[in-house]
């Protein structure tokens, strides 16, 4: 069984050497992988990284010389709903074959509707990165455990039976 930590758990290292020192002490540890934050891989303009040095290192760099593998990559909803074609390549380009993704920043959970809608634009989604070589998987939270107004049906119970299997994961 593969084992990986996720880079969000890793905290923010202030330099390029600190933050390979700390993927080669998550080695040590046995861990094999890593799930990589989008937004802190994106490459960089001059000025990101001046105001954010610490979140915009090559970590493609860092995992090879650490020894470690990108076991999946995380976005947001949105940047996926948006360009699911670079998403995928991201993931590609990183030899990651898993796309994560949580539940939307506002969202309305005990609506039937808005819960439809999610899950139509998850198995679009999960149907598009499938068909470049990558997985669509739900990343789920305490959220989707609130019940549906008049059913009482909990909203992950929902998703799991209007999402296809085939291209999305929990």
């Amino acid at each position: 069984m593969q084992k990986a930590v996720y880079q969000g758990m890793l905290g923010k290292p202030g330099n390029v050497d600190a933050a390979l020192r700390q993927l080669e002490e998550v080695k040590l540890l046995g861990i094999d992988g890593v799930e990589l934050d989008a937004e802190t891989i994106r490459p960089a303009d001059e000025v990101q990284r001046l105001l954010a040095p610490n979140g915009k290192f090559r970590w493609s760099e860092l995992m090879r010389a650490a020894r470690l593998k990108t076991t999946a990559v995380c976005d947001s909803l949105a940047a996926v709903k948006k360009s699911p074609y670079s998403e995928a390549k991201l993931c590609n380009d990183l030899g990651a074959s898993v796309l994560t993704v949580s539940g939307p920043d506002s969202f309305v959970w005990f609506r039937e509707e808005s819960l439809y809608e999610l899950c139509d634009d998850l198995n679009l989604m999960g149907e598009t990165l499938r068909a470049c070589g990558v997985r669509l998987v739900y990343r789920t939270s305490n959220a989707e455990l609130n019940r549906l107004n008049g059913t009482g049906e909990r909203a992950l119970s929902y998703m799991l039976r209007m999402t296809d299997k085939s291209t999305l994961g929990f």
